[in-house]
């Protein structure tokens, strides 16, 4: 969603490089751009687009040079898309901000500054902030008292940039459970809500803390709390593998990615002559007290979250349950002792899943947590007690591929390591082999595109599965949904006969996974059920699974993603880069916007 670059400079001019940052943010979603700077003569130059980055970054060719600019994408949430609802926000031609959040109160807000001679620009919340600011310095406040007393009176979520023409070598910013984070370099200091977009520039950054103002120049960052104390971490340049040359977008390239992420989580957390799990530090400590675990996340990695819930169970037999986040604050949930709390997010950086986390350890201050994602310097990964980073690189396609199978990853290795070594050291046995069972689907990858053409057209889909299989069904739906634009669901295939058969016609195409395991002879009965009322079905699965499963009918199409079955456990692997390509050709099919699906945002900061 929204996302915020501001950067000062020693140097003659940093506007390059904050436009070039602002470029890094774009594949978190936006609708509008826009840039506000201070040039040597001490003058707020501002400029809005509800174009491209790039066509912002033509139209900033006439600004003058300046060593100080705030930037902003927005993705609408209060008003359209619109020329004067994009950031920055100015008033008494002296300030500029930009924000990241929802200002809950902004009604009354607006209402109160109503009998004031502000002429409104905006139909947004963050517009109320910028006119509270400028009224406090109008009674003469300080621009960092003024921040301080507007911030007061906020309630919701917000991380603010402001410049001040009266202060120019200076941006002021806050942040209130709204991610923001500091970059250096030698001559330069960043803000930004993204460190994707630092990583070229900056050689260490750190979480802007809570709820303190903060004055920046290119030489020093100075909270104005004196208790406060920032903590730098060294930025890392994490790149995956890049697979270009055989990609046509940067989604299909993430999922060829998959095998080589999924070869260097192998290489960095299984240790193969003790044939045992490295885990992420203190994370064994915690674990020997865990009696129950509680997973909390949205969309993809809710999903993610259900197969492994399979795992723990039936594995490691250790209680799991799976919540979704953004429901999880609203039913007063019951919290046994000795919990485990994992939360799951690709960016870190997901609203309801931050909420819900922290409103368990405002409720259980004792409950231990870990977060498995992609962003160490993300909200929940510096509130969390231990992170496990899926070293996936940096995912800027909107619908997650290469993330979810690295979620998937950690989490089976977590139930290796709970469960006894008799049960473990097979599964981890497999487990090594995961990125050739991966790299077997992908180069079988022309199986899948040839069945795209069979259903461009259809307007809803079915993907049916059992046991682990189930979750990686519903992803299976949403990657479609989200990629071709065409409605699906996910359905445990035991549940066809209690409604969705009622929807079979010959129209509606129904996908199942079928493995060569305990659920084989139910997934073929299942699929009987389809075919006596006449719907069409498409198997996937491996050649000698097909085979042996022996349904000869005109209606049935199979896709082979491998030669032979691959271990159960490792199913959800594969079926889940399987359902990723069949989303991808068919939405190529029908010309969709594959990398940024429409109303679509990679990074969901509002809840």
């Amino acid at each position: 969603m929204c996302g915020i670059i501001a950067g000062i400079t020693q140097k003659a001019s940093i506007q390059d490089k904050v436009l070039q940052q602002l470029k890094k943010l774009e594949y978190r979603g936006y609708d509008s751009s826009g840039i506000a700077s201070i040039c040597a003569n001490k003058k707020l130059h501002v400029l809005h687009n509800t174009e491209s980055i790039d066509t912002l970054t033509t139209q900033s060719k006439t600004l003058p040079n300046t060593p100080i600019a705030i930037a902003h994408t927005r993705w609408a949430t209060h008003g359209q898309v619109s020329l004067d609802n994009a950031h920055p926000h100015t008033a008494g031609d002296r300030i500029a901000l930009v924000h990241n959040g929802i200002i809950e109160n902004h009604e009354a807000l607006r209402r109160e500054l109503a009998d004031t001679s502000i002429t409104w620009r905006s139909q947004t919340d963050s517009e109320v902030i910028v006119h509270l600011i400028n009224q406090k310095l109008d009674q003469g406040e300080t621009i960092v008292k003024a921040i301080e007393k507007t911030t007061q009176q906020l309630k919701g979520t917000y991380a603010l940039a402001v410049i001040d023409k009266e202060n120019p070598p200076t941006i002021y910013c806050i942040a209130h459970e709204s991610s923001l984070i500091f970059g250096k370099s030698e001559q330069e200091t960043f803000i930004c809500s993204d460190q994707n977009a630092i990583t070229e520039h900056c050689q260490q950054a750190c979480q802007v803390i809570n709820d303190i103002v903060f004055s920046v120049s290119a030489e020093s960052i100075t909270p104005h709390n004196d208790a406060a104390k920032l903590t730098w971490l060294p930025l890392q340049k994490t790149t995956s593998p890049q697979k270009q040359s055989q990609a046509d977008s940067i989604t299909h390239q993430e999922i060829l990615e998959q095998t080589d992420v999924l070869k260097h989580l192998v290489d960095k957390h299984i240790t193969s002559d003790t044939c045992s799990v490295q885990l992420p530090d203190g994370l064994a400590q915690i674990l020997s007290s865990t009696k129950r675990i509680l997973m909390l996340a949205c969309g993809s990695s809710y999903y993610c979250a259900k197969a492994g819930r399979y795992w723990l169970e039936k594995v490691a037999r250790i209680p799991t349950s799976v919540e979704l986040a953004s429901e999880f604050r609203y039913r007063d949930p019951i919290i046994e002792e000795n919990t485990l709390l994992i939360t799951l997010s690709q960016s870190g950086e997901t609203l309801d899943t931050i909420s819900a986390q922290r409103f368990l350890q405002r409720h259980h201050p004792s409950i231990k947590s870990l977060c498995i994602g992609n962003n160490s310097l993300s909200t929940l990964a510096q509130n969390s007690d231990v992170f496990w980073p899926t070293d996936a690189g940096p995912e800027i396609g909107v619908a997650t591929t290469k993330v979810f199978t690295a979620q998937l990853f950690c989490l089976a290795s977590l139930c290796c390591h709970m469960a006894n070594k008799e049960q473990a050291q097979p599964l981890l046995t497999h487990l090594t082999t995961v990125s050739h069972w991966v790299e077997e689907v992908l180069s079988n990858r022309e199986m899948v595109k040839n069945q795209a053409d069979l259903y461009r057209d259809d307007e809803s889909m079915l993907f049916c599965a059992r046991g682990e299989n189930y979750p990686v069904a519903q992803e299976a739906a949403l990657k479609l949904k989200e990629l071709a634009y065409i409605h699906a669901q996910g359905y445990a295939s035991g549940e066809l006969k209690h409604g969705p058969l009622a929807l079979i016609e010959p129209e509606l195409s129904t996908v199942f996974f079928a493995n060569d395991d305990q659920y084989l002879d139910k997934i073929k009965s299942n699929i009987s059920e389809v075919l006596a009322r006449k719907g069409k079905v498409l198997i996937i699965g491996s050649a000698s699974t097909v085979q042996k499963m022996d349904l000869h009918n005109p209606l049935i199409q199979a896709c082979t993603i491998t030669k032979e079955a691959p271990p159960s456990f490792l199913a959800p692997f594969t079926n889940a880069v399987a359902s990723q390509l069949l989303a991808y050709y068919v939405a190529k099919t029908k010309n969709c916007a594959i990398d940024k699906p429409r109303n679509l945002a990679k990074c969901v900061t509002v809840e």
